[in-house]
């Protein structure tokens, strides 16, 4: 997902934009947001900025939008910088360095900066954030030191900094006050050697400080270094430290100076920010982002005998309280179900909400043999269902919900955390399969159906550009059996399997996306079509089908493609006259509002719409006076017991008298019988589809068939 944070949070993005900015607003650092200019053809730009970044800059928020960042950079600001800035943007990776910045009245500031890639759906970075410290005052004080070395004192204190400088030979340390009040001592202490400096540092960052500290000494030169230390009150700071290890002409490091600084503001703020991108707003649990980074974690730190476990949890029919209750009823629920998750599920490792009504679950060492994990994982699942099994409270409202479970075992360092997934959601589709509130483990079987469906998949888009599909007609034909138009339909033929059903393909196709450049084949195949037969024996007002997938229908550039297609073919605007685009009700109703904007776009083209499989849905009749529809097609269900159930031939002949007083093409699909011609006949149908006249034909075929039913 791909997906954005907004679709993520399920928030619209005026509530993402409020949460941001309330969150930036409260930091005394600059904050700047910019695009991803490897996304946007438009090139970087500033999207946001905080009130500090007006308070240093003197640039109001409405100056600087959509401008490039250049706007604060000027005649000294080193090209050199700008370059590695542009390299990072440029290869998504984040970037920390000084950089010298000109206000709006062009006076010099300089600030630290840190430039972090934003990766809202957890894959592609999408965003920039820009987290600075004004650092004028530093700049300047270092640049006073250099030149006024006996005013060091008064001009590293004023800018909060503490320093030390150590003779490696005679042990003799010098430092500031402001160096011992970092490490929490309100007065010079006595004494102060390597071992106090390590003795103040807590135990997870003192070995690594340690090895910064021995490299730099090791070959002489300068170490840059951020840590936590424990001042004697118990309380933990963030301090920085910065030095350099210096080096006599044979090559001996005898002496070494540095500063500290205190950054528990800047770590405050990273916090703040990493809340932004890592937590689900919602349930403050962490989010998808969050969940794939622990993951790929856990994957790379798997013990090698160690069996892990990820569940993938669904709330079974959640869609029905959204609908019934209304959402914030709905978020509440969710945040009730993460607060029972979190509350009794201590021992796993995380607990993700994934998005909408999904959460994940990663257990680490479970198990060292398949047995015992398999058994733990088990319990697990049962555990969770357990939990389910209790009412949730929200607003006075009580609520019986339950969850399907999906389960894979992995404890491979190879493995990767988008297949884990895909495991985890097979198993889960299963459990859903299997009638819901269950849970399921990842299997051979399903392994077997995954490798399938995978493969199919890659055969799918190798057969797309080997030509391996085929489009087949099947006959519209009218009362006096004489051809009015025809379907077309898409075939595949594997290589090595033959036929491939399009029941198999096609809800695959829908799931990868492939069904938007196949549905694209199959319009141009069609309008190609179109023009090749327009001189043969086919009548003039015959039309031609094809099948429109929601996926495609709903793609944004839908619209644009067509018309691009349509103008590919040397100004055949006018073949479209000869298209009939079948949609069905489901696939419209999912934005109506944007369905009826693009079919009446395409109408002034010239194509014909059909609102395929009539009658399923539940407020078909509704969508009649709202869609501006050309024809219906009657779903195959009324047709096939029409002439044995009254209560069909009933609904059927109403229906039919409703398409003829809204002016409405009608055809009767799934027609198989002589009986059901008969009795279709004598209710005034006039337009037939189905195996009685003829199954779909290849190309040769059909025009043989066009020939006799003239």
């Amino acid at each position: 997902m791909e997906l954005s944070l907004s679709s993520c949070l399920k928030l619209a993005p005026q509530e993402l934009i409020a949460i941001m900015e309330k969150s930036f607003s409260l930091l005394d650092q600059i904050i700047i947001i910019t695009n991803n200019p490897n996304l946007d053809k438009d090139g970087l730009k500033i999207l946001y900025v905080n009130a500090a970044f007006s308070r240093v800059t003197g640039y109001e928020p409405h100056e600087v939008l959509g401008k490039k960042p250049s706007i604060l950079q000027g005649v000294d600001t080193s090209p050199d910088v700008i370059a590695q800035i542009r390299n990072a943007i440029k290869n998504e990776v984040p970037f920390n360095g000084e950089l010298l910045n000109y206000t709006k009245s062009g006076q010099e500031y300089w600030i630290e900066l840190n430039l972090t890639p934003l990766s809202i759906n957890g894959e592609q970075c999408q965003y920039y954030i820009g987290h600075s410290f004004e650092t004028t005052r530093y700049k300047k004080s270092r640049e006073i030191a250099s030149e006024r070395e006996a005013s060091l004192d008064f001009v590293l204190e004023s800018a909060g900094l503490g320093y030390w400088d150590l003779d490696l030979k005679t042990n003799e340390t010098k430092r500031s006050l402001r160096h011992d009040n970092l490490f929490g001592h309100l007065t010079m202490q006595e004494n102060w050697s390597y071992e106090t400096f390590l003795s103040h540092i807590i135990e997870e960052d003192k070995r690594r400080v340690d090895q910064v500290f021995n490299e730099a000494m090791r070959i002489g030169g300068d170490y840059d270094v951020e840590f936590r230390c424990r001042w004697p009150d118990g309380s933990i700071h963030w301090l920085w430290s910065k030095g350099r290890f210096i080096a006599n002409e044979h090559h001996e490091v005898i002496r070494a100076a540095g500063i500290q600084a205190n950054i528990d503001e800047k770590k405050s703020a990273q916090e703040k920010i990493y809340s932004l991108a890592f937590t689900d707003e919602l349930t403050q649990l962490p989010n998808r982002a969050a969940f794939n980074k622990g993951l790929k974690k856990l994957i790379l730190n798997s013990k090698p005998l160690a069996l892990n476990a990820l569940l993938f949890i669904d709330l079974d029919d959640f869609k029905v309280v959204n609908d019934t209750s209304g959402h914030d009823i709905g978020d509440l629920l969710l945040g009730n179900i993460a607060k029972r998750l979190s509350n009794s599920l201590s021992n796993v490792n995380m607990i993700a909400r994934f998005g909408g009504d999904e959460f994940l679950i990663l257990a680490e060492d479970i198990g060292v043999t398949p047995e015992t994990a398999y058994r733990n994982a088990e319990n697990l699942g049962k555990k969770i269902r357990e939990l389910f099994k209790q009412p949730f409270f929200c607003k006075n409202h009580e609520f019986y919900i339950t969850s399907s479970i999906g389960i894979t075992l992995f404890n491979d360092t190879a493995s990767n955390k988008f297949e884990l997934l895909k495991q985890a959601d097979l198993a889960l589709y299963y459990a859903k399969s299997c009638g819901k509130n269950r849970y399921s483990f990842f299997n051979e079987s399903l392994q077997l159906d995954l490798v399938r469906r995978n493969q199919l998949e890659t055969d799918m888009r190798k057969g797309l550009s080997r030509n391996e599909f085929f489009l087949v007609y099947q006959p519209k034909v009218n009362c006096n059996n004489q051809l009015v138009g025809a379907e077309a339909l898409i075939r595949w033929r594997h290589p090595t399997q033959g036929i491939i059903s399009p029941a198999e393909f096609i809800p695959l196709a829908e799931d990868t996306g492939l069904i938007v450049p196949m549905g694209e084949w199959v319009l141009t195949e069609a309008i190609k079509s179109i023009k090749s037969w327009s001189h043969l024996i086919i009548p003039s007002e015959f039309k031609l089908s094809i099948n429109i997938s929601p996926v495609q229908f709903n793609h944004e550039r839908f619209v644009e493609r067509f018309s691009f297609l349509l103008n590919e073919f040397n100004g055949l605007m006018d073949a479209a006259a000869s298209l009939v685009l079948e949609i069905t009700e489901n696939t419209v109703i999912q934005n109506l509002d944007e369905s009826m904007l693009k079919m009446n776009i395409l109408k002034e083209f010239g194509v014909t719409f059909s609102l395929d499989d009539f009658g399923s849905g539940f407020s078909s009749l509704n969508y009649l006076k709202l869609l501006p529809v050309n024809e219906i097609k009657i779903d195959k269900t009324f047709i096939d017991d029409i002439v044995e159930d009254r209560r069909n031939e009933v609904i059927l002949e109403a229906i039919i008298k409703i398409t003829q007083k809204l002016n409405l093409d009608l055809v009767i699909e799934g027609v198989e019988s002589i009986a059901q011609v008969s009795l279709l006949n004598e209710l005034g149908a006039k337009v037939y589809q189905g195996f009685y006249f003829s199954k779909p034909l290849s190309e040769n075929d059909f025009l043989s068939y066009a020939q006799s039913h003239r």
